[in-house]
């Protein structure tokens, strides 16, 4: 009796420490989804993903990283979860995806004294010099054009603000980005006078939280999923968003 009285003990102490782990959770700077500020990490997608764990009495720790290291750690499960990730079939091969987080919409931008027009097709453009995330998908539509050969000029770059610097001092000539990280960053950089989004956009993509397939993360993604509908059901994912509305394109200049 008091050896299986030690049993479930051991058992019970063994699940509270499994139920105390802290996970690795990353993200990239990304206003106003994640951004750094004052040494503590902020930004829409960041509430979004701490609330959800909360929900689950799951510990979590978010940190940004640089997006190509991030989502190899997550291909060989270093890391429990990375955020503002779009669907891709190379990925799925690796991670596993949550319900939708957020959606995004991916645009291009130029200088504002360019003649580059868009008419959504990117093969009109295939002579200009893309600066783009390494590793980072904008989305089918612009994922296609580059494993295609179409859109062939690119200079990686690790930032998004590190591409509009390098559109205006006319390194390259277009940087696509999200809408809103996009026009963030020129607001930030004092750029926002200096270049133009070009119409219509890319896409509109929904983004999500991966998790790694070594890790078998199952139960949590499921858990994940639970806690970020019932967020949208009671208003708080809403709340959330609005928290930083003054970090969107549409209120940026206010």
């Amino acid at each position: 009796m008091l050896r299986f009285k030690f049993i479930i003990i051991s058992l019970l102490v063994l699940a509270g420490q499994a139920q105390a782990k802290t996970l690795q959770i990353l993200t990239m700077e990304n206003a106003p989804y994640s951004f750094t500020q004052d040494d503590e990490v902020k930004g829409i997608g960041v509430e979004l993903v701490r609330e959800a764990f909360r929900r689950m009495n799951q510990p979590v720790q978010v940190s940004i990283a640089p997006w190509a290291r991030a989502m190899e750690q997550i291909r060989s499960g270093v890391v429990d979860g990375l955020f503002n990730v779009y669907r891709t079939p190379e990925r799925e091969l690796f991670a596993e995806y949550s319900e939708v987080l957020q959606d995004e919409t991916s645009v291009l931008f130029v200088r504002k004294d360019s003649q580059i027009e868009y008419n959504g097709n990117l093969g009109a453009l295939s002579e200009y010099i893309f600066g783009a995330i390494r590793g980072y998908s904008y989305g089918g539509t612009y994922d296609k054009a580059v494993a295609e050969g179409v859109v062939k000029n690119i200079e990686f770059v690790t930032l998004t603000e590190q591409s509009l610097r390098m559109l205006v001092m006319k390194r390259i000539d277009v940087a696509p980005s999200g809408r809103h990280v996009g026009k963030y960053y020129l607001y930030q950089l004092g750029l926002q006078d200096d270049v133009r989004k070009l119409m219509p956009a890319l896409e509109t993509v929904p983004t999500y939280l991966i998790f790694p397939k070594k890790n078998h993360s199952a139960s949590i993604r499921l858990q994940f999923n639970e806690a970020l509908q019932s967020m949208r059901d009671d208003g708080t994912y809403e709340n959330i968003y609005q928290s930083f509305h003054s970090m969107l394109e549409e209120n940026l200049a206010q």
